[in-house]
């Protein structure tokens, strides 16, 4: 259950951004009560702490150091060792699909 200080902290919130940053604080109390925390460890996942931000975070890579925002982890990287044969710029998938 959450203190009656942190009920309000979530009460105050007055935008989604706000919201989420009390919220992750909450949850990374106690995670078992807001995820599945027990399923995810079945999976091969492990939570770990951002060096860079301080985040708690899930991944299955045992070295990974860092969580998977942008200016944590160098830019965006949408797929990392890509299985395709096929190689395609974002333009080059646009113009597949269109």
């Amino acid at each position: 259950m959450i203190s009656t200080e942190e009920q309000e902290e979530l009460k105050k919130a007055q935008t989604d951004k706000e919201l989420k940053q009390v919220f992750k604080k909450v949850a990374s109390k106690n995670p078992d009560s807001y995820f599945p925390t027990k399923e995810l460890r079945e999976l091969g996942y492990i939570r770990k702490n951002c060096e860079s931000c301080g985040t708690l975070f899930w991944t299955t890579l045992k070295d990974r150091k860092v969580c998977g925002d942008p200016t944590c982890s160098g830019g965006f990287q949408v797929v990392i060792n890509n299985p395709s044969q096929i190689k395609l710029s974002f333009i080059g998938v646009w113009e597949k699909i269109v």
